[in-house]
C-alpha cells in the first residue's frame, strides 16, 4: 500500500529543478527560408567559382565544403543512434570531445585536399601543417565557450548555422583584414576584406564548420533545460567571440 502512494506521489509532484523538461524551440519559417536560402547560396557561389576559376586552392575548398556538408547531413540523419549514448550526466564533456573532433576533421579534409590539388608536393605537408596550427586553437576555443551558451539558451539549428558563419567571418576578418598587414607592415583593408568574405565566404564558412556547433545543439536538444535566468540570449551567443583577444595574442607569437 506504501508502494502505491509512494508510486501515486511521484506522479503527482513536480519534476524537480533538474528534471525540467526541455522546451523544444521551433525555428522561425522566415529564419529557416533564409537560412537554406544562404546555405544554397554559399553551395552555388563555391561551385560557380570554381568553374570559372579552378585554382587548387578553389577546387580545394569547394570539395571540403561537399565531403564536409555530406558529412553534416550523415551526423544529421544518424543523431538519434548516437546523441542517447552520449547526452547524460557528462554531456558538456561529451559535446566538447566530439565537436573539437569535429573541428579536426574539418581541418584533416581541408588539408587533404589542399594537398590533392596543389602543383608542388614539396610544400603541401609546410601549408596544411601551418593551417592547422593556426585553425585549430581558434576552432577549439570558440567551441569550448559555446557550450555552455547553448546549453542555458537551446539555439535552433539556423541559428546555429548563422553562428558558425560568423565566428569563422569574424576570425578571417580580423586575421587577414588587420593581424596579418599589421604584422607584415602592409597597409591595412579590414573594410575590404570583410566586405569581400560577407558576399563570398560567409555562407561557406557556415556549411563548412556547422558540424561543429549542430553536434553539440543535438547533444542537448532532449536533455532537461536548467533552471536559471536565460535573459541576454544574444550576448550569449557572441560571448565566444571574447577568445579573439588570447587566440590574437598566440598568432601573433605564432606569426613572429
Amino acid at each position: 500500500m506504501t508502494e502505491i502512494k509512494n508510486q501515486i506521489s511521484e506522479s503527482v509532484l513536480p519534476p524537480l529543478p533538474d528534471e525540467i523538461p526541455p522546451a523544444q524551440q521551433k525555428p522561425l519559417k522566415g529564419l529557416r527560408i533564409f537560412v537554406t536560402i544562404g546555405i544554397v547560396y554559399g553551395l552555388g557561389i563555391s561551385i560557380i567559382g570554381t568553374a570559372a576559376n579552378p585554382t587548387s586552392e578553389n577546387l580545394a575548398l569547394l570539395t571540403s565544403i561537399l565531403i564536409t556538408g555530406i558529412y553534416t547531413v550523415a551526423l544529421y540523419l544518424s543523431r538519434k543512434l548516437w546523441v542517447a549514448h552520449i547526452a547524460n550526466e557528462n554531456a558538456s564533456k561529451n559535446a566538447a570531445i566530439i565537436a573539437i573532433a569535429n573541428a579536426f576533421f574539418i581541418r584533416s579534409i581541408l588539408g587533404f585536399c589542399e594537398q590533392l590539388f596543389q602543383d608542388s608536393a614539396g610544400s603541401n605537408t609546410t601549408i596544411s601543417f601551418s593551417n592547422f596550427l593556426v585553425t585549430i586553437p581558434w576552432l577549439v576555443g570558440i567551441t569550448l565557450l559555446f557550450i555552455p551558451a547553448q546549453k542555458k539558451h537551446r539555439f535552433t539549428w539556423p541559428i546555429i548555422i548563422l553562428l558558425s558563419g560568423l565566428y569563422e567571418f569574424i576570425a578571417e576578418g580580423w586575421v587577414n583584414g588587420l593581424l596579418i598587414p599589421f604584422l607584415s607592415g602592409q597597409r591595412f583593408n579590414l573594410l575590404y576584406t570583410w566586405s569581400d568574405l560577407l558576399l563570398f565566404g560567409f555562407w561557406q564558412f557556415a556549411v563548412l564548420y556547422s558540424s561543429i556547433f549542430l553536434v553539440i545543439g543535438w547533444i542537448f536538444e532532449d536533455l532537461p533545460v536548467p533552471e536559471e535566468e536565460k535573459n541576454a540570449p544574444l550576448w550569449n551567443a557572441l560571448k565566444p567571440l571574447i577568445w579573439i583577444i588570447p587566440y590574437s595574442l598566440y598568432f601573433i607569437l605564432l606569426y613572429l
